[in-house]
């Protein structure tokens, strides 16, 4: 879990230290995400359910279930998704 760290007045030469934004590697995510991009292209819905489990933890009964989504809109998301979402993008 991660906390936020509050600081209230810091010394005047602690500002750019503290203004600094994590680096952030987009090309080693993009890789990531075109792996899995090419994985659905080709593996089709038995892809989609994989990674449905892998980052939602759920197990579609078919790329339709309706459970989930009913035409493009999501009906009842996962109650964790939020979490999971946030796991999932802390990895990289």
């Amino acid at each position: 879990m991660l906390v936020m760290k509050i600081i209230i007045n810091p010394e005047k030469n602690k500002w750019k230290q503290l203004l600094q934004r994590p680096i952030f590697d987009a090309a080693a995510l993009e890789e990531k995400i075109s792996a899995i991009l090419n994985d659905i292209r080709s593996g089709g819905d038995e892809a989609v359910k994989k990674y449905t489990k892998q980052f939602d933890n759920i197990e579609l009964q078919s790329s339709r279930d309706k459970r989930r989504v009913s035409h493009g809109t999501v009906t009842q998301p996962a109650p964790t998704a939020k979490e999971n979402i946030s796991a999932w993008s802390r990895k990289f």
